[in-house]
């Protein structure tokens, strides 16, 4: 069973798409579980899952959206807000990294309560691409 909750077994994969959805799918393949898993978001680039919690940059509104990882529903749509062009997501126990991409850092968060750690955690970054935070090293 899956540590993202009861309702997906592995494998599986979430898949932003520009016309402002999420969908679930089978990893292995390819078909959907639930191909509207989150709506109503504004040109997703990023996801990260930490828990049950699932994160989504909106690169058009500027904000970081927190859903249930299992249900797709909203915790909080506006997470995060005032970024500049949030490009990428990675998150490290409690903490949450958010890359933007206009201004060229990346900000840490709590990713509990959204309260900014530090919104220039990392600067001087030339176009952030996303990354994937990897606690093997």
């Amino acid at each position: 069973m899956s540590h993202f909750g009861k309702a997906f077994q592995f494998p599986f994969g979430f898949s932003p798409k520009p016309s402002g959805t999420i969908g679930v799918y089978n990893a292995t393949t390819g078909a959907a579980i639930n191909a509207s898993f989150v709506t109503g978001l504004s040109e997703p680039g990023a996801l990260a899952v930490s828990g049950n919690a699932l994160f989504v940059a909106n690169f058009k509104t500027q904000t970081v959206g927190k859903y249930d990882a299992t249900t797709g529903a909203a915790i909080n749509a506006s997470f995060l807000t005032g970024l500049n062009s949030p490009i990428a997501l990675a998150v490290s126990g409690n903490n949450l990294l958010v890359a933007n991409s206009e201004n060229g850092t990346a900000g840490e968060y709590d990713a509990s309560t959204g309260a900014t750690i530090n919104a220039n955690f990392i600067t001087g970054l030339t176009g952030p691409i996303p990354w994937r935070w990897d606690q093997r090293y």
